[in-house]
């Protein structure tokens, strides 16, 4: 297998990087605006990776490469936000910087992932605009896929984009993996039963709980706040009405090391 050069742009724990790595292939830029994870990066794969993306020199500080990978900001796109798309003031420019720098280095391979609703988002215009700036150049391919299909016990569906310069061939004999479900992945069979770096409940968050309880035993039954459960291809999730998003996930993230351990028990 050829040897290729890639740069891994919101880069976050460095999914792109674990693959490519594994496959032989080295990481010669990395890019990443949250500091946490840029510590994260730097332990797990030894790279130092750079900051806003939006403020690096795509001529000076980006070098060579054969492969753009870019898990580009979802919020703009996701059912959980506002969709605002590429009109994000935030967030919404990312795939035109993606562009700028694809144009100046002209990489054979372009890897890039998203939530689902990028495929849909106004009316298919968002993806209609990415589709048109990739194919000026690149041969693209796209695919939903998620991770409990191929074994791993996670429901995360993600779109997937594969482009290869037309001049180098394009995608003529490129196929994305047929993943099948085959019945009820285990989470118990790859989580600790206490994580090792374990540190228990901060203070701040215990007085948090005294008041949450304190509030709950004032309340009736049929009053309390609660999730709803349900099942949803062979998975059981937690949900809440749509128009509490903000909550839910807010719930979901405080949570998630409970819930993991709760639905393995």
């Amino acid at each position: 297998m050829r040897k290729l050069k890639f740069i891994d742009l919101f880069a976050g724990l460095g999914g792109f990087h674990l693959a490519l790595h594994e496959l032989g292939h080295s990481c010669v830029f990395a890019s990443e605006i949250n500091e946490d994870l840029r510590v994260l990066y730097k332990t797990n794969h030894g790279i130092s990776c750079n900051g806003d993306i939006n403020v690096v020199d795509v001529k000076k500080e980006i070098p060579k490469h054969d492969i753009i990978c870019a898990g580009f900001p979802c919020q703009p796109f996701s059912k959980a936000g506002k969709q605002n798309g590429l009109e994000d003031e935030n967030n919404g420019n990312f795939f035109d910087r993606i562009m700028e720098i694809a144009n100046y280095h002209n990489p054979e391979y372009i890897y890039l992932k998203n939530v689902p609703n990028l495929e849909s988002h106004d009316d298919g215009n968002t993806w209609q605009y990415i589709y048109n700036k990739l194919s000026i150049k690149y041969d693209v391919k796209k695919q939903i896929l998620s991770p409990h299909k191929f074994g791993i016990p996670q429901h995360r569906s993600r779109i997937y984009i594969v482009c290869r310069l037309k001049k180098k061939g394009g995608l003529v004999d490129f196929k994305f993996p047929e993943g099948e479900f085959k019945g009820m992945l285990s989470i118990k069979s790859i989580i600790e039963k206490k994580p090792k770096e374990y540190t228990g409940i901060k203070p701040s968050s215990l007085n948090h709980i005294k008041v949450w309880q304190e509030f709950l035993s004032n309340l009736k039954s049929e009053e309390v706040p609660r999730f709803r459960w349900e099942r949803f291809n062979h998975f059981y999730l937690c949900t809440m009405l749509k128009k509490k998003k903000e909550f839910s996930l807010q719930s979901l993230t405080q949570n998630t090391q409970y819930i993991i351990r709760k639905l393995a028990a």
